[in-house]
């Protein structure tokens, strides 16, 4: 059991490092609770996924392309896009800037999780149905840690400020920037 535990915590960690700046942006747009509770529900959905599709790959012995699954970089380069040419957030921090929070943050986690299922299938693979109950349950405490610890970050001072102020350039660029590297990991 400590076994599988520890190997839970490496391969989120190791699989969700990546991620961790694109959340700190997320959590940085965040204006108020309902928005972090998006950017934290988001992240769960993402993960969810991405773990539901480790898992159905690990059954299905690999049938996951990376080439397929590299097709995800689309995702962020629409969303930086997007953010390009939207207007500027609500003023009222209303619920559709929480929503569009949600959905960004789980069409992130989901862009960028070419990785995670490329270590979740051969790892899912090899776990019994009890060891894969104690994955998900690490994975949904790892998943409370990133965000926990994104917010953190996102919430320093001078890094609040910076992010707030130049968001409309940052977002963008980091959603391009992801969804490049994801294309050019898949097809390079």
């Amino acid at each position: 059991m400590l076994e599988t535990i520890l190997t839970s915590i490496a391969a989120f960690a190791g699989t969700n490092i990546d991620d961790l700046f694109v959340d700190v942006v997320l959590f940085a747009q965040a204006d108020g609770k309902a928005a972090k509770r998006s950017v934290v529900a988001g992240k769960y959905i993402g993960i969810g996924i991405l773990f539901l599709m480790g898992w159905l790959g690990s059954l299905l012995v690999k049938s996951f392309s990376s080439k397929a699954i590299g097709f995800l970089g689309l995702i962020p380069i629409a969303l930086g896009i997007w953010h390009i040419f939207s207007k500027e957030d609500s003023e009222d921090g209303s619920t559709t800037h929480s929503k569009g929070l949600l959905i960004n943050t789980a069409l992130m986690t989901l862009s960028n999780g070419a990785d995670n299922i490329g270590v979740y299938v051969p790892l899912f693979a090899g776990f019994e149905t009890a060891e894969m109950i104690i994955v998900a349950v690490v994975f949904v405490l790892m998943v409370a840690v990133w965000c926990c610890l994104a917010s953190k970050i996102s919430d320093l001072p001078v890094l609040k400020r910076f992010l707030v102020r130049y968001r409309r350039a940052i977002i963008p660029a980091v959603y391009i920037s992801l969804g490049i590297y994801i294309l050019v990991k898949a097809f390079v």
